[in-house]
């Protein structure tokens, strides 16, 4: 790779190194990252047996943290796990976005043509009234939109789940913080992954959803 040096003299002696610490037997983690260390200081391409050994240990040390203060953010895995739900809520109040102008978008639509099926028409505006309410009945609808999922929540926590994830995105130094990691690694973790998660009930007629 192109971060790894060319062949050098010392290339036996690096590789006698490391194979020592390969085969430590006892001590296995202090041996790993006595490796990676020797990589660090000797500015050297680590093998690829290192390589899966440290991808090991540290998942099993995040796996296996201890928070060091209470609440639902403490470790890692949980403020990420915070985070993930965060997103979903976020996307969860764009959808509907997406979907009061669309209402809107076909009411009028149906409305301007007579030969419009009136049942059709009744659907759509029962849906676009499905929308109507103050300026936080987005976010109720959103929350309704989650129901059957871990993410579901109040309609305030809603608004400040959104509100955190816009005002992220905004912010060079936070805009990557809810990148999600594929499913595979997250598995490993003991997270779910997208293809893991509950898939709610919004497959029911959303107009009819009220919890």
């Amino acid at each position: 790779m192109h971060y790894c040096k060319p062949a050098g003299p010392l290339d036996e002696l690096n590789e006698r190194e490391l194979n020592s610490f390969k085969n430590m037997t006892h001590h296995k983690e202090l041996s790993i990252a006595a490796a990676m260390d020797y990589c660090d200081e000797h500015e050297l391409c680590p093998p690829p047996w290192l390589v899966a050994a440290s991808a090991e240990l540290m998942i099993d040390l995040i796996r296996r943290e201890k928070a060091q203060k209470c609440g639902r953010t403490a470790g890692h895995l949980a403020r990420y796990r915070q985070d993930f739900f965060d997103i979903e809520r976020y996307d969860a109040v764009i959808e509907i976005r997406r979907m009061r102008k669309k209402a809107r978008r076909n009411v009028k639509a149906a409305q301007s043509h007579p030969a419009y099926p009136k049942s059709r028409l009744k659907s759509q505006e029962k849906m676009l009234a499905w929308f109507k309410g103050d300026n936080m009945r987005e976010y109720e609808c959103a929350a309704m939109y989650l129901t059957g999922r871990d993410a579901k929540i109040g309609r305030e926590a809603m608004k400040a789940s959104y509100r955190k994830v816009r005002d992220s995105f905004f912010n060079p130094a936070t805009a990557l913080r809810y990148s999600l990691f594929d499913d595979r690694f997250l598995r490993k973790l003991g997270l779910q992954g997208l293809t893991d998660r509950k898939p709610g009930t919004k497959w029911w007629p959303l107009s009819d959803l009220t919890c």
